[in-house]
């Protein structure tokens, strides 16, 4: 057909394009943008990178036969209520009533442009997906063209449907996705999560929707942030009890052997049979640990069991449903964390998941007494913590976050203690105390600049130096 869109080289950076734009908007809505500019970057964005003429997102109304048009591009005043609105409101009903996407390049979904010209609107390609909150649709983003035929396509599916859950997220962390639904109470723990601050409340609100389906996510987070304790407390959610949940690392395998562990492998004369980690995760949860170092053809190969959800064994054989749960987990650095920065693997990107972030330690000081004492437990110890020695805890910026945390408690109890005083804290602990930018910025003058030696001077890590910096916005 004339104007069919073919699949070009440059597609693959067209996908890279969508997914890095759903995470600075989930970036924009952790800084507090308003839902009202939330929604008008959605739609702007969806316009922008498919290449639509048209576009508008819908407001779903739980209990309600009504929905609402909350913004528009390309669309004349009171069209969409107008008689030539028809054809797109019944694409909208259709895509409501099937919770599904909706492709009029797909033969179900065909008819629709035959609708189009008998309004008079002669639409050439429509999309329409829905957005869903909780397993229930909060709204419909629609997309389509007037001229051009074929431009989307059922190879856009996976990168649409995975812009409308990452929207979702956006929304939800930026305030503009909530109704009705009663708020999560002030939880302190959430399965094996412990924290009150808005961070981890965001983040149990996150995991809640989350184990409504069994979609595959990206945790990211800096080192020690406990990624793989967010998976856990994921799997316990949503799976039966007793499901599996099967950890993989990425780190310190070879490329065949990482392969096999997950996708499985024929037996040879020099290496047994081996099942892979999404068979024996089946209806459970398979997490894969520092995909952030994974070799371009690893992430190629879990794309494409992504994307199909099949899994093919190394080395050759018939491929295999998948049935579990896949979560991926990603090590940023802080500076990946920054708002707006833009910095994202792009191999990561192209796995098209969710991404749910774990906030570092550093944003949620005030758990650290929870996080002191439910650390403690799970070893059998108590200790009290002096107040003078719990304001040197909340002054330290934590570089290591949870995992720094859990080392310097064992610390303590290799050393005897049970009362907490701040001389029995690490040195690094007592020296972010009553340092300041104007302390900093002297000692800096005083080694020319020398990062590394003043941290020596300091008696601190580099990493520990560098939080210190960051902090009080020292460059």
């Amino acid at each position: 057909m004339e104007g069919d869109r073919r699949r070009l080289p440059e597609d693959s950076e067209r996908e890279l394009r969508w997914l890095r734009t759903v995470r600075l908007l989930c970036e924009r809505a952790a800084a507090a943008a308003e839902p009202a500019e939330l929604l008008e970057g959605i739609l702007d964005a969806a316009l922008r990178l498919s290449e639509a003429e048209r576009a508008f997102l819908v407001r779903v109304f739980p209990g309600a036969t009504r929905v609402r048009v909350v913004v528009a591009r390309g669309f004349r005043a009171g069209e969409l209520a107008s008689e030539a609105g028809r054809v797109s409101r019944r694409v909208v009903e259709r895509a409501l009533e099937q919770r599904r996407a909706i492709l009029t390049s797909a033969a179900e979904d065909a008819e629709l442009l035959s609708l189009t010209s008998v309004a008079g609107e002669m639409v050439r390609s429509i999309a329409c997906v829905p957005l869903l909150l909780r397993g229930e649709p909060w709204g419909v983003l629609y997309l389509d063209h007037r001229r051009r035929a074929g431009l989307f396509g059922s190879e856009d599916l996976p990168v649409l449907r995975s812009f409308a859950d990452q929207c979702v997220l956006a929304l939800l962390c930026g305030g503009g996705a909530t109704w009705e639904a009663p708020p999560l109470p002030a939880l302190e723990r959430f399965g094996g999560l412990v924290g009150r601050s808005s961070a981890m409340r965001r983040l149990y609100e996150v995991l809640q929707l989350s184990a409504r389906s069994s979609r595959p996510l990206l945790l990211v987070g800096e080192a020690g942030s406990g990624k793989e304790r967010v998976a856990r407390a994921l799997h316990e959610l949503w799976a039966a009890p007793g499901a599996p949940f099967v950890r993989v690392a990425c780190a310190g395998c070879a490329p065949e052997e990482l392969l096999a562990r997950l996708f499985g492998s024929r037996g040879r004369r020099d290496r047994p049979a081996e099942v892979g980690g999404f068979a024996r995760a089946r209806r459970g949860t398979l997490y894969l640990s520092g995909l952030e170092a994974a070799e371009p053809a690893l992430v190629e190969r879990l794309a494409e069991a992504i994307r199909t959800g099949r899994a093919r064994p190394w080395g050759g054989g018939p491929s295999s449903a998948i049935e579990c749960r896949f979560v991926g987990g990603a090590t940023l650095g802080a500076d990946a964390g920054d708002e707006g920065s833009g910095r994202a693997d792009p191999a990561l990107l192209r796995l098209g998941l969710v991404r749910v972030r774990v906030p570092p330690l550093r944003v949620r000081r005030e758990d650290l007494p929870l996080l002191v004492e439910s650390l403690a437990e799970e070893r059998g110890w108590r200790f009290e913590v002096d107040p003078a020695a719990q304001r040197f805890l909340a002054a330290h910026s934590w570089p290591g976050n949870v995992r720094e945390l859990r080392n310097e408690i064992e610390r303590w109890s290799l050393a005897g203690l049970r009362r907490i005083a701040p001389e029995d804290l690490s040195p690094c602990l007592r020296a972010a105390r009553g340092l300041d930018a104007a302390a900093l910025r002297r000692l800096l003058d005083r080694v020319g600049g020398n990062k590394a030696e003043a941290a020596r001077r300091l008696g601190v890590p580099r990493s520990t130096f560098y939080g210190l910096l960051r902090r009080h916005g020292v460059g």
